[in-house]
């Protein structure tokens, strides 16, 4: 294949940035920190290669803000020059890539190359062809999402990857003190976009087992997914009789799953769509965070946020979640089954079906002992702060990728 070089300046501390900038996604937190961390820093230039319309101005500092614009500006000027617009591009500088399941890239990236060509990865899909491998084989250094995902790639031929887990911001995910309302509630917190992988089909399960017994008790749904046709996947749960709808406007009628589900009015709330910097103050709310998910390529950054504000945690052991139960403090879900392979084909060796029962067993250890289970959730917030901040964690994954020396 033939490349079009574009030059920048050809400054080796330029690092193009091969996915979208956001406010509301874990891909895009992930990129708005490495690319906040590279500036403050003051060694390296993130240059996004796609749009900042995802990011939140009103959190987002304005200086940094202005100048990942710019940059994004000069990317848009640059390939606005090539003589033809649908041609395969080569960078003079290192371009850092998302790559998902199968490790294929979003749409039109795999056209540009950089000079190295470095990736981050997470996968949920176990399954990994010779066609991925091949595309794999491009990057000089694979940072995957965690040991998991690092573990697939191994096996599957793939040697140049290292693991690199996420992070978290202290600044908005920290402990506090305890909520000034509804101290008549206990309340639940369940987050991640709502789909199979995802497991709040368990989550309601056992759940409504829980509420019978205790009424006070409150589930606070924070599902919201820029992809609704996902809540679809629902189907194939063997603990829930309905899938999610849509609703007139094409988004998931989470309230009405829920009650088709048997949980009474009143037992639940759906937490609206935010950004990041507002969910420091939601997950302070909780009693407890529940995430009995089927498969993390990561190490689920959701649950790592509640975590760092101190909110006892319950965690599949599976996966991605196997990293943070191997170096924080929380309740752990051991039983775990075997998940057959769905209609969409996904690899699922690893994955994990928890069993509602041993949710339900946990959930009762909290709402019992609730001195317990603060300490449980303080020890694992201090180690947060030590050990799995963004800015320690990308300092470290920019290291291993060679894209700085440290």
């Amino acid at each position: 294949m033939s490349y079009k070089a574009v030059d920048l300046g050809g400054d080796v501390r330029k690092v193009g940035l091969v996915w979208q900038i956001s406010s509301y996604s874990g891909w895009g937190l992930l990129g708005f920190h490495v690319a906040r961390r590279m500036l403050a820093a003051g060694d390296l230039e993130p240059m996004p290669f796609y749009g900042l319309g995802s990011l939140d101005r009103k959190t987002t500092d304005p200086i940094l803000l202005k100048r990942l614009e710019a940059n994004a500006n000069a990317i848009i000027t640059a390939m606005a020059t090539r003589p033809n617009p649908t041609s395969p591009v080569r960078g003079t500088f290192p371009m850092l890539h998302g790559l998902g399941n199968g490790l294929i890239q979003p749409a039109g990236a795999f056209t540009l190359s950089g000079d190295p060509d470095v990736a981050i990865v997470f996968l949920e899909d176990s399954k990994l062809d010779r066609e991925a491998v091949e595309r794999g084989r491009r990057f000089a250094t694979i940072a995957a999402g965690a040991s998991w995902t690092a573990e697939v790639l191994r096996n599957a031929g793939l040697t140049q990857v290292t693991v690199c887990p996420q992070g978290i911001d202290p600044t908005i995910f920290h402990a506090g003190p305890p909520r000034a309302h509804a101290r008549d509630r206990f309340i639940i917190y369940s987050g991640g976009k709502l789909e199979f992988r995802k497991g709040q089909d368990i989550t309601v399960a056992a759940f409504r087992r829980f509420h019978q017994r205790h009424p006070d008790a409150l589930l606070v749904a924070g599902w919201f997914s820029p992809w609704p046709a996902l809540a679809r996947t629902m189907a194939r749960s063997p603990h829930l009789e309905h899938a999610p709808r849509l609703d007139d406007k094409g988004q998931v009628d989470v309230a009405g799953w829920l009650r088709d589900s048997g949980l009474p009015e009143g037992s639940f709330q759906i937490a609206p769509p935010m950004p990041n910097a507002a969910m420091g103050q939601l997950l302070r709310h909780a009693d407890v965070a529940l995430f009995p998910n089927r498969c993390e390529g990561g190490t689920n950054l959701v649950a790592m946020e509640a975590m760092a504000c101190g909110v006892p945690t319950i965690l599949s052991d599976n996966t991605g979640h196997q990293d943070l139960i191997a170096d924080l403090s929380c309740y752990p879900l051991h039983r775990q089954g075997r998940v057959e392979e769905g209609p969409d084909g996904l690899g699922t060796d690893g994955w994990g079906e928890s069993d509602p029962d041993e949710i339900v067993e946990a959930l009762e250890r909290i709402y019992t002992d609730r001195t317990a289970a603060a300490t449980v959730g303080a020890k694992a917030a201090r180690r947060m702060l030590e050990t799995w901040t963004w800015d320690t964690r990308i300092d470290r994954m920019l290291s291993e990728l060679g894209l700085r020396s440290c």
